[in-house]
């Protein structure tokens, strides 16, 4: 999984936004506090990352009861 976050700060992410987007890879549909827990990053950090991912295109937010992300495919 280190090379993967490697590769992926090489061409365009933060270790942070490499981390968030392989996490949600693995695991779509989560919030942000499953996020910030699995990840142990803060909440407040995953915040702006999540809407920075978000405008990019790189994830998706599924609106519901609860707000899930999604990444979108390689």
């Amino acid at each position: 999984m280190n090379e993967i976050i490697e590769s992926l700060k090489s061409i365009y992410f933060s270790e942070q936004e490499a981390k968030i987007y392989l996490y949600l890879l693995e695991n779509p549909g989560q919030t942000v506090f499953l996020i910030s827990k699995n990840l142990h990053i803060s909440r407040s950090s995953v915040y702006p990352i999540i809407e920075k991912l978000k405008s990019d295109g790189i994830l998706l937010l599924e609106y519901g009861p609860k707000e899930l992300y999604y990444a979108e495919d390689p």
